[in-house]
């Protein structure tokens, strides 16, 4: 904590986050993925080191930091949600939970699952399916990783097969520069796994 602290006073000295950056911003509790508060009212609350700058940057070095979700137009809808219907509804979440490390949250009833994709949408695994699903590579959910060489190493450890979107065991690159392959899930729902976080970085 010592070290952060050090840090924190290091890069605010330099000029710190500005007010503007500092309104879309907000601390999640990434256990919980509930709402903590923004740095700046934290800042003006514990009194610590450069105000909401040192718990700006403190809160990027511990990853509670995370876009604010801005209210869309009234005309506009966003993805709250993504849903599937499983045969094993353990053996899927274990699937998703081990392969992408997502975080569990408590659903609000039973024979469902919920599983956070991160910035508040939800993959919302239901039981109860009787017959595996027969749906193309064009009906697909994506997911991004940051390096798909340990993506791939990681599948090979456990087993998963993968093909690009031609059927060859290939990463395929997109147009924007974004590697891609395809997987299924125990059920047979395809899933895209690309490097997109890579690119943005």
């Amino acid at each position: 904590m010592k070290s952060l602290r050090n840090l924190a006073i290091t890069l605010a000295a330099g000029g710190g986050l500005s007010t503007a950056l500092m309104g879309h911003l907000e601390l999640v509790n990434p256990a919980t993925e509930k709402r903590i508060g923004t740095p700046g009212q934290l800042g003006r609350n514990t009194g610590m080191i450069s105000g909401s700058s040192f718990i700006a940057i403190l809160s990027v070095a511990l990853g509670f930091i995370t876009p604010a979700r801005t209210e869309p137009p009234a005309n506009r809808g966003v993805l709250d949600h993504v849903a599937i219907q499983v045969r094993a509804l353990d053996k899927s979440v274990a699937f998703y939970k081990t392969l992408f490390g997502l975080t569990e949250v408590p659903a609000p009833f039973a024979g469902a699952r919920w599983l956070s994709l991160g910035g508040g949408i939800m993959l919302h695994i239901v039981g109860n399916r009787t017959a595996r699903s027969t749906h193309n590579r064009w009906d697909h959910i994506a997911i991004a990783c940051g390096d798909m060489d340990a993506m791939i190493a990681k599948l090979a450890a456990q087993n998963v097969p993968w093909i690009n979107m031609e059927g060859a065991h290939v990463p395929q690159v997109r147009p924007d520069g974004v590697k891609q392959i395809f997987i299924q899930d125990p059920d047979g729902y395809w899933i895209e796994i690309n490097d997109a976080l890579k690119a943005a970085g």
